[in-house]
Formats: C-alpha cells, sequence, structure tokens
C-alpha cells in the first residue's frame, strides 16, 4: 500500500473535493482519483460515494478512517524523528522543457540544490 494514497484521502476529507485535494497537494485531478480507485482496491473497499458534484465518505470509509488518521499520525511522526532538523530530504523528479531549462532554469536549480543539498535531484526534459 502507497502512503500517498493515504494522504490523497486525508485531503479530499480536509479540502471537500478531488479537485481542491489536488491542488492542496499538486497534482492533477485524475491523479487523486487514480490513487482513491488503488486505495479502494487494495481494501477492497468503496470509501466515498458521489452525489452529484459532491463527493461524501461512505460508511467503509468512516469505519477505516480511525485507522487512516492513526496511520497518517505514525508516519508524521516517523518523519520528524528521523529528520529533527527540518533539512529537507529525499527524491525530487522534475520534468521540463529543454528550451525553459537551458534558458530559464539553471541559476534555480543552483539555489536549489546549495539549499537543499540532501534532496536528490532528477531532471527529464
Amino acid at each position: 500500500m502507497d502512503t500517498q494514497w493515504l494522504v490523497a484521502f486525508n485531503t479530499i476529507l480536509e479540502t471537500g473535493s478531488i479537485t481542491k485535494a489536488a491542488e492542496k497537494l499538486g497534482y492533477a485531478p485524475s491523479t487523486i482519483t487514480f490513487q482513491i480507485r488503488q486505495l479502494e482496491q487494495e481494501l477492497n473497499l468503496k470509501l466515498f460515494d458521489k452525489i452529484g458534484r459532491n463527493i461524501y465518505l461512505s460508511d467503509a470509509g468512516r469505519q477505516i478512517l480511525p485507522m487512516v488518521n492513526q496511520i497518517a499520525d505514525s508516519l508524521k511522526q516517523l518523519k520528524e524523528n528521523c529528520n529533527p532538523e527540518g533539512e529537507l530530504s529525499g527524491h525530487l523528479t522534475v520534468a521540463i522543457v529543454e528550451t525553459v531549462l537551458a534558458n530559464k532554469m539553471q541559476e534555480v536549480l543552483r539555489l536549489f540544490v546549495e539549499q537543499a543539498p540532501k534532496v536528490i535531484l532528477s531532471i527529464s526534459s
């Protein structure tokens, strides 16, 4: 199970919609929809009911909500304990058009690498 699926689940609940959750997380709405479908398949549950343009937590979604919150809290605590100074780390992949990369992004990328030396940066054009 991908923890990002749980983040998408919680963000939908927090924002009230897939579109707003996608905006908050920096994804396309289709990505959030895909993540929720993957989570539903993994758990073999229907987590949301859609009525018109509105989305509501299903009965099954309400049942697992305390467990999802517990996992989210544990993940947050794990991240804080593994990175107590708040220093950025991890892997970032950036896809960018070659002309923009060549003409505009060199200084931005240099500053990023200086400010986040523990981040593994991959660039795809």
